[in-house]
């Protein structure tokens, strides 16, 4: 994945399905986060999710995100805090 893939995506809405119940997570950030480590890699970006927090906050770790338009994806999430009532998560891609 690179940061061209999510950019149409801002504003947009993540499904994540668990067993008992589903997550929403919206796309409200994508960040150019430097230049490629090396000629020819690709150049690192984060993305930053919300959710509500009532449905408690995740834990950092491999989520299968579902994307009307980029389908499913697996993404490593890390909580990075809960604001207001919403729950904020970075995805960092080097």
């Amino acid at each position: 994945m690179i940061i061209s893939d999510f950019r149409p995506l801002l504003k947009n809405v993540f499904n994540i399905q668990f067993s008992d119940k589903a997550l929403e997570l919206c796309l409200e950030e994508i960040q150019n986060t430097g230049e490629p480590y090396t000629e020819g890699a690709r150049q690192p970006f984060s993305l930053l999710f919300s959710a509500d927090a009532s449905c408690g906050v995740l834990r950092q770790g491999n989520y299968e995100l579902n994307n009307d338009q980029l389908g499913k994806q697996s993404i490593f999430l890390v909580p990075v805090g809960v604001r207001e009532g919403i729950c904020h998560y970075e995805a960092i891609y080097n």
